[in-house]
């Protein structure tokens, strides 16, 4: 099963990465694992990898070429 995330677009961190609460997840996640996301102020979908995890958060590289 892909772990789902909600995304805010505008919650980026210097590393370029979306920072996720950990709580916006629909499952567990590791580092390098595949993720859905979903921005739903912007009704739009798409693909992301998890980049790393820290403070109660995933940092997640979005694929924003993915995003519909």
């Amino acid at each position: 099963m892909t772990v789902t995330a909600v995304i805010d677009l505008n919650s980026i961190s210097g590393d370029g990465t979306t920072r996720v609460k950990l709580s916006n997840l629909n499952g567990p996640v590791g580092v390098g694992d595949d993720v859905l996301v979903n921005e739903p102020e912007e009704d739009v979908s798409g693909t992301g990898a998890v980049a790393r995890i820290s403070d109660n958060a995933a940092h997640i590289t979005v694929d924003r070429q993915s995003l519909r």
